[in-house]
């Protein structure tokens, strides 16, 4: 990861672009506040994993997919339910 796009959170250096801005942005409006704080710990835990491990992955995919993963588990997305 290019420094120059990374900031530290939690004393872990994760991706600071435009994409995981807005998805940071996106959750914290859309998520109460537990739910947020569990896809920051999410998103944390999977990036120093992946650093820790030394493994070649997309920070940015991660970030985005790890803040966005639980977006659904807000009462605002409950809808209809599906019946087989």
């Amino acid at each position: 990861m290019n420094s120059a796009n990374s900031r530290e959170l939690a004393g872990i250096s994760v991706p600071d672009t435009p994409l995981v801005q807005r998805a940071l942005d996106y959750a914290r409006a859309e998520c109460e506040p537990y739910l947020f704080n569990h896809v920051i710990r999410s998103w944390m835990f999977a990036e120093r994993m992946g650093q820790l491990r030394n493994i070649d992955y997309d920070a940015e995919v991660v970030a985005v997919g790890a803040l966005l993963h639980d977006l659904t588990l807000n009462e605002r997305f409950n809808g209809a339910s599906v019946r087989s």
